[in-house]
Protein backbone atom coordinates (compact mmCIF):
# COMPACT_ATOMS: atom_id res chain seq x y z
CA UNK A 1 0.00 0.00 0.00
CA UNK A 2 0.98 3.66 -0.29
CA UNK A 3 0.06 6.73 1.74
CA UNK A 4 -1.38 9.86 0.15
CA UNK A 5 -1.09 13.38 1.59
CA UNK A 6 -2.14 16.74 0.21
CA UNK A 7 0.71 18.96 -1.04
CA UNK A 8 1.41 22.20 0.84
CA UNK A 9 -1.11 21.44 3.58
CA UNK A 10 0.56 18.85 5.76
CA UNK A 11 -2.78 17.10 6.11
CA UNK A 12 -4.72 14.31 4.54
CA UNK A 13 -6.96 14.98 1.56
CA UNK A 14 -10.53 13.88 1.06
CA UNK A 15 -9.09 11.05 -1.02
CA UNK A 16 -8.44 7.65 0.61
CA UNK A 17 -5.35 7.75 2.83
CA UNK A 18 -4.25 4.34 1.54
CA UNK A 19 -4.16 2.91 -1.95
CA UNK A 20 -4.04 -0.80 -2.62
CA UNK A 21 -3.74 -3.04 -5.65
CA UNK A 22 -5.32 -1.79 -8.90
CA UNK A 23 -5.60 1.79 -7.65
CA UNK A 24 -5.25 4.36 -10.44
CA UNK A 25 -3.40 7.61 -9.79
CA UNK A 26 -3.07 10.82 -11.83
CA UNK A 27 -5.95 9.95 -14.17
CA UNK A 28 -7.31 13.48 -13.73
CA UNK A 29 -4.04 14.98 -14.97
CA UNK A 30 -3.80 12.65 -17.96
CA UNK A 31 -7.41 13.27 -18.97
CA UNK A 32 -6.95 17.00 -18.61
CA UNK A 33 -9.69 17.61 -16.05
CA UNK A 34 -7.12 18.87 -13.54
CA UNK A 35 -4.02 21.03 -14.05
CA UNK A 36 -2.05 19.89 -11.01
CA UNK A 37 -1.77 16.86 -8.78
CA UNK A 38 -4.11 17.00 -5.82
CA UNK A 39 -1.93 14.91 -3.53
CA UNK A 40 1.54 13.60 -2.81
CA UNK A 41 1.93 9.82 -2.86
CA UNK A 42 4.57 8.00 -0.81
CA UNK A 43 5.31 4.28 -0.87
CA UNK A 44 5.20 2.65 2.56
CA UNK A 45 6.93 -0.46 1.27
CA UNK A 46 8.16 -1.86 -2.03
CA UNK A 47 5.46 -1.36 -4.67
CA UNK A 48 5.17 -2.65 -8.20
CA UNK A 49 3.67 0.04 -10.40
CA UNK A 50 2.55 -0.12 -14.01
CA UNK A 51 2.79 3.14 -15.93
CA UNK A 52 0.77 3.98 -19.01
CA UNK A 53 2.20 6.69 -21.24
CA UNK A 54 -0.31 9.56 -21.38
CA UNK A 55 0.01 10.11 -25.13
CA UNK A 56 -0.56 6.43 -25.87
CA UNK A 57 -3.55 6.24 -23.55
CA UNK A 58 -5.16 9.37 -25.00
CA UNK A 59 -4.61 8.30 -28.60
CA UNK A 60 -6.38 5.02 -27.84
CA UNK A 61 -9.14 6.79 -25.94
CA UNK A 62 -9.87 9.00 -28.94
CA UNK A 63 -11.03 5.90 -30.79
CA UNK A 64 -13.73 5.39 -28.14
CA UNK A 65 -15.36 8.84 -27.77
CA UNK A 66 -18.34 7.55 -25.78
CA UNK A 67 -15.99 6.40 -23.04
CA UNK A 68 -14.39 9.84 -22.61
CA UNK A 69 -17.17 11.52 -20.57
CA UNK A 70 -17.58 8.38 -18.47
CA UNK A 71 -13.91 8.43 -17.52
CA UNK A 72 -13.92 12.19 -17.00
CA UNK A 73 -16.91 11.88 -14.66
CA UNK A 74 -15.26 9.05 -12.74
CA UNK A 75 -12.24 11.19 -11.87
CA UNK A 76 -13.91 14.63 -11.65
CA UNK A 77 -16.98 13.48 -9.74
CA UNK A 78 -19.29 15.59 -11.88
CA UNK A 79 -18.94 16.78 -15.42
CA UNK A 80 -18.49 20.49 -15.98
CA UNK A 81 -20.30 22.90 -15.99
CA UNK A 82 -21.85 22.67 -12.51
CA UNK A 83 -24.62 25.14 -13.41
CA UNK A 84 -25.61 27.81 -15.93
CA UNK A 85 -23.81 30.57 -14.04
CA UNK A 86 -20.50 28.94 -14.98
CA UNK A 87 -21.21 29.70 -18.66
CA UNK A 88 -21.66 33.48 -19.14
CA UNK A 89 -23.73 33.00 -22.30
CA UNK A 90 -26.38 31.08 -20.36
CA UNK A 91 -26.23 33.02 -17.10
CA UNK A 92 -29.80 33.68 -15.97
CA UNK A 93 -31.58 31.07 -18.08
CA UNK A 94 -33.94 28.57 -16.46
CA UNK A 95 -32.51 25.42 -14.92
CA UNK A 96 -34.73 23.03 -16.96
CA UNK A 97 -33.70 24.73 -20.21
CA UNK A 98 -30.00 24.64 -19.31
CA UNK A 99 -30.21 20.98 -18.30
CA UNK A 100 -31.94 20.14 -21.59
CA UNK A 101 -29.11 21.83 -23.49
CA UNK A 102 -26.45 19.97 -21.56
CA UNK A 103 -28.24 16.65 -22.00
CA UNK A 104 -28.34 17.20 -25.76
CA UNK A 105 -24.70 18.26 -26.02
CA UNK A 106 -21.92 16.12 -27.40
CA UNK A 107 -18.77 15.67 -25.29
CA UNK A 108 -15.62 16.14 -27.37
CA UNK A 109 -11.99 15.71 -26.28
CA UNK A 110 -9.24 17.44 -28.28
CA UNK A 111 -5.60 16.64 -27.61
CA UNK A 112 -2.87 19.18 -26.91
CA UNK A 113 -1.73 21.43 -29.78
CA UNK A 114 -4.63 20.40 -32.02
CA UNK A 115 -7.16 22.46 -33.95
CA UNK A 116 -10.64 22.38 -32.45
CA UNK A 117 -12.18 24.97 -34.79
CA UNK A 118 -10.81 26.18 -38.12
CA UNK A 119 -11.07 29.78 -39.26
CA UNK A 120 -13.21 29.94 -42.40
CA UNK A 121 -14.68 26.50 -41.77
CA UNK A 122 -18.44 26.20 -41.81
CA UNK A 123 -20.84 24.68 -39.33
CA UNK A 124 -23.77 25.26 -37.00
CA UNK A 125 -22.21 24.06 -33.75
CA UNK A 126 -21.06 25.95 -30.68
CA UNK A 127 -18.19 24.76 -28.48
CA UNK A 128 -18.21 25.32 -24.71
CA UNK A 129 -14.78 24.79 -23.16
CA UNK A 130 -15.15 22.68 -20.02
CA UNK A 131 -11.60 21.63 -19.16
CA UNK A 132 -8.25 22.78 -20.51
CA UNK A 133 -6.84 25.89 -22.15
CA UNK A 134 -6.89 27.05 -25.76
CA UNK A 135 -6.17 30.15 -27.83
CA UNK A 136 -7.95 31.94 -30.66
CA UNK A 137 -6.06 32.78 -33.83
CA UNK A 138 -6.99 34.99 -36.76
CA UNK A 139 -4.83 34.50 -39.84
CA UNK A 140 -2.34 32.66 -37.63
CA UNK A 141 -2.03 35.44 -35.03
CA UNK A 142 -3.17 34.84 -31.44
CA UNK A 143 -5.93 37.26 -30.45
CA UNK A 144 -7.53 37.98 -27.10
CA UNK A 145 -6.99 36.16 -23.84
CA UNK A 146 -6.60 32.38 -23.67
CA UNK A 147 -9.88 30.50 -23.51
CA UNK A 148 -10.80 28.88 -20.22
CA UNK A 149 -13.72 26.99 -18.70
CA UNK A 150 -17.03 28.60 -19.63
CA UNK A 151 -15.85 30.34 -22.79
CA UNK A 152 -17.89 29.66 -25.91
CA UNK A 153 -16.88 29.55 -29.56
CA UNK A 154 -19.41 29.68 -32.38
CA UNK A 155 -22.35 31.43 -30.74
CA UNK A 156 -23.29 33.08 -34.03
CA UNK A 157 -23.13 29.71 -35.76
CA UNK A 158 -25.42 28.10 -33.20
CA UNK A 159 -28.04 30.85 -33.50
CA UNK A 160 -28.01 30.85 -37.29
CA UNK A 161 -26.40 34.26 -37.81
CA UNK A 162 -23.53 32.78 -39.81
CA UNK A 163 -22.16 29.42 -40.88
CA UNK A 164 -18.52 30.50 -41.06
CA UNK A 165 -16.22 30.41 -38.04
CA UNK A 166 -14.36 33.70 -37.59
CA UNK A 167 -11.21 32.32 -35.99
CA UNK A 168 -9.21 29.19 -35.35
CA UNK A 169 -9.20 27.60 -31.89
CA UNK A 170 -6.03 25.68 -31.05
CA UNK A 171 -5.62 23.78 -27.81
CA UNK A 172 -2.73 24.39 -25.43
CA UNK A 173 -3.57 21.40 -23.23
CA UNK A 174 -5.89 18.44 -23.48
CA UNK A 175 -9.30 20.09 -23.79
CA UNK A 176 -12.84 18.90 -23.27
CA UNK A 177 -15.74 20.68 -24.95
CA UNK A 178 -19.49 20.40 -24.77
CA UNK A 179 -20.74 20.88 -28.32
CA UNK A 180 -24.26 22.18 -29.01
CA UNK A 181 -25.79 21.94 -32.48
CA UNK A 182 -28.35 24.26 -34.05
CA UNK A 183 -30.59 21.30 -34.91
CA UNK A 184 -30.75 20.26 -31.24
CA UNK A 185 -31.40 23.84 -30.14
CA UNK A 186 -34.30 24.11 -32.61
CA UNK A 187 -35.90 21.03 -31.06
CA UNK A 188 -35.43 22.27 -27.49
CA UNK A 189 -36.47 25.94 -27.78
CA UNK A 190 -40.19 25.34 -28.55
CA UNK A 191 -40.51 23.70 -25.13
CA UNK A 192 -39.27 26.89 -23.44
CA UNK A 193 -41.08 29.94 -24.90
CA UNK A 194 -39.64 32.26 -22.25
CA UNK A 195 -36.13 31.39 -23.40
CA UNK A 196 -37.10 32.06 -27.03
CA UNK A 197 -38.07 35.61 -26.04
CA UNK A 198 -34.80 35.98 -24.12
CA UNK A 199 -32.62 35.08 -27.11
CA UNK A 200 -34.71 37.10 -29.56
CA UNK A 201 -34.55 40.29 -27.47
Amino acid sequence: SVAAAAPNTGGVTQMPDRFGARAVLSADLVLGVSRRAGMRVRAERVCVVTEVEASVFLSILQRFPKEVPLLARSVAGRLWPPDMDAVPLFRGVGVPFFNALMDSSEWVMVLREQMAVKQGGTGTRMFILCYGAAVKRVDGVVVGSPLSSGDCVGEANLFGMTRKYRFTVRTQTVCHFRVLSASELEQILPRFPAEVERFES
